[in-house]
C-alpha cells in the first residue's frame, strides 16, 4: 500500500509541476499559432512520458518499468536539440527501445499466466485478458516512441506534417497505451470470478487497437477510413468509461472508487469535446478552435482520465492483491 501511495504522490506532484510550467509557457514559442500549438502538444507528451507513464507502468509490475524515467528524460532533452539532427533522433530512440523491452516482458508474463496450473485440463486454457491488454498497451508505447523518433528526425510521412506526426505520438500514448494499460488493471481488479467483465475488456481492447490502426490508415491514405476508425474508438473508449463506472461502484476502497469514477467521467467529457470539435466540419463553423481543443481536451485526458485512473488502479485493493 505504501509503495502504491508513493507512486501516486510522485505522479501527482510531477503532474502539478508540469502543468504549472505548461500554463506559464502557454503562449508557446515565437512563430505564430501553429508553433504555439506544437508547444502545447509537446508539453502534454512530455507530461505523459515523465509522470503518467511511470504511474501506469507501476500498475503492471513489469520488469524494467523503472527505466521509464531515464528514457523519458532522453526524449525531453531531444526536444531541445535541432529538429532533424542525428543526436535528437538518437536520444528519442531510447523510448521505442524501452517499449520493445517492456513488450517482451509483457508477452512472457501473459504466456506464463496462460500456462499456469490447471491449463493442461481440457478447456481450462483461457486468454489472459489483463496481460493481453497490457501487452497491447506496451505496443502502443513502442509505436508512439517510433512517432517521436520520426518527429525528432524530421521525417516526412504520407499525409503527415510535423504537427500531425507529433499528434500521432501523443494519441498513441494517451488514447492507446493509457486506455489499454488502465483496461488491463481494471480487468485484473475485477478478478476471474467476473468473466463478463473480462470478455467486455477483450472487446474494448480489440476496438481500441483496430480503431486506432484504421484511423491512422485513414489519415495517411484513405480519408473515409478515418471516420470508421474514429467511430470504433468512440465506442471502445465509451465502453471503457462504462466499465470504469461499474468497477467504481463495486470498489471497496472509497479513495479508489472516487478516483476511478473521476477518471471515467473525465474520459466521457473528453469524448464529448472530441465530438464537439469534429462537428465543425458538418456544421461549417468552428465549435472549438484548435488551441482550445488541445488545451481542454488534452488536460482533461491527462489529469482526469489518466492520472486519476492510474491512481485508482494502484490503490484498488482487488488489483493490489492480484499483483502480489
Amino acid at each position: 500500500m505504501g509503495n502504491a501511495r508513493c507512486w501516486v504522490r510522485v505522479a501527482l506532484v510531477g503532474a502539478v509541476g508540469w502543468c504549472a510550467l505548461g500554463w506559464l509557457g502557454a503562449g508557446g514559442p515565437d512563430g505564430g499559432p501553429a508553433a504555439a500549438d506544437l508547444g502545447r502538444i509537446e508539453r502534454l507528451l512530455q507530461l505523459h512520458l515523465l509522470c503518467l507513464t511511470p504511474l501506469l507502468l507501476a500498475t503492471t509490475g513489469l520488469p524494467g518499468s523503472s527505466l521509464a524515467t531515464p528514457a523519458a528524460a532522453c526524449v525531453v532533452v531531444s526536444a531541445a536539440l535541432p529538429r532533424g539532427s542525428i543526436a535528437a533522433a538518437a536520444l528519442a530512440g531510447a523510448w521505442p527501445l524501452l517499449g520493445a523491452w517492456l513488450l517482451a516482458a509483457a508477452l512472457r508474463g501473459a504466456r506464463g499466466r496462460c500456462a499456469g496450473p490447471g491449463v493442461d485440463q481440457p478447456g481450462a486454457a483461457r486468454l489472459d485478458v489483463p496481460g493481453a491488454a497490457r501487452a497491447l498497451g506496451v505496443v502502443f508505447l513502442a509505436v508512439g516512441g517510433g512517432w517521436i523518433v520520426a518527429a525528432r528526425a524530421g521525417v516526412v510521412l504520407p499525409g503527415l506534417d510535423a504537427g500531425k506526426t507529433l499528434l500521432a505520438a501523443i494519441h498513441a500514448h494517451y488514447t492507446g497505451a493509457s486506455a489499454l494499460l488502465l483496461l488491463g488493471a481494471l480487468a485484473e481488479a475485477s478478478g476471474p470470478e467476473r468473466p463478463g467483465v473480462r470478455r467486455w475488456a477483450a472487446l474494448v481492447a480489440l476496438g481500441v487497437g483496430v480503431g486506432f490502426a484504421t484511423t491512422g490508415v485513414g489519415i495517411a491514405l484513405a480519408p473515409p477510413l478515418e471516420v470508421v476508425g474514429a467511430a470504433l474508438l468512440l465506442l471502445a473508449l465509451g465502453g471503457l468509461a462504462g466499465a470504469g463506472v461499474v468497477r467504481a461502484l463495486a470498489a471497496p476502497a472509497p479513495l479508489a472508487r472516487h478516483l476511478r469514477l473521476a477518471s471515467s467521467l473525465a474520459l466521457l467529457l473528453a469524448l464529448g469535446l472530441g465530438l464537439a470539435y469534429a462537428a465543425r466540419v458538418p456544421l461549417g463553423r468552428p465549435t472549438l478552435v484548435r488551441a482550445e481543443m488541445i488545451t481542454w481536451h488534452g488536460w482533461t485526458v491527462a489529469l482526469g482520465f489518466v492520472l486519476c485512473g492510474g491512481a485508482a488502479a494502484l490503490l484498488d485493493p482487488g488489483a493490489r492483491a492480484r499483483r502480489r
